[in-house]
């Protein structure tokens, strides 16, 4: 059995990460989570289209990795044209 480590974060009540073989397993995301993250209404998270995980038939989770990869698909260049 593989040691817990601390993670930071967002869901810091239930952030843990979690060695499995060589990989570090990061906390899933709850759809509070990424609402929070993204400042959006908790509704509107089940319609973003990020990669969902489904643990169940009513229990998504989102992986960190799929939320950053969808804000860095949204980032926009910010440059102006004068």
């Amino acid at each position: 059995m593989f040691p817990a480590e601390q993670s930071s974060g967002i869901g810091q009540s239930h952030a843990v990460a979690v060695r499995v073989r060589d990989s570090v397993l990061e906390p899933l995301f709850t759809a509070e989570d990424v609402a929070e993250i993204l400042q959006v209404p908790v509704k509107s998270v089940y319609e973003l289209p990020i990669r969902k995980v489904r643990l169940g038939a009513n229990r998504v989770r989102w992986t960190p990795n799929d939320v950053a990869a969808f804000i860095e698909r949204r980032l926009e260049d910010g440059g102006f044209d004068a």
